[in-house]
């Protein structure tokens, strides 16, 4: 961010957007870093969950949202009801691929944008 300009306007928060705050539980599986919500077993990593409408408070409205989550674009826009509300420009990379890994489909996520399909 230093490199760039942004180290004065950006923050780098340690932690995953998710529908509810906690903690998820991520592994390494080929290649790609799954989430699975409230995992009991192993995992390589345990991350905090944030929701999107919880950084508001904090941080003011979201006039911008750009998420690129590998499938768990469901979950975390689940957790952003507030932002969207708002109607924010979106940046939004789905993964059709992965979005059946976490129950998700991209019916669901214009649902969760109010786009009509």
């Amino acid at each position: 961010m230093q490199l760039n300009g942004w180290g004065d306007r950006c923050e780098i928060l340690h932690g995953a957007g998710a529908e509810e705050s906690g903690v998820l539980h991520m592994e390494a599986t080929a290649g790609n870093n799954i989430f699975t919500a409230g995992s009991e077993k192993s995992t390589t990593l345990q991350v905090d969950a944030v929701r999107g409408d919880d950084l508001v408070k904090t941080y003011g409205p979201f006039n911008l949202l750009k998420v690129d989550v590998e499938g768990f674009e469901k979950q975390v826009l689940m957790g952003c009801p507030d932002i969207l509300s708002q109607r924010p420009r979106l940046a939004y990379e789905l993964h059709l691929a992965l979005m059946g890994d976490f129950g998700a489909s991209v019916g669901d996520i214009f649902d969760l944008i109010d786009v009509g399909h």
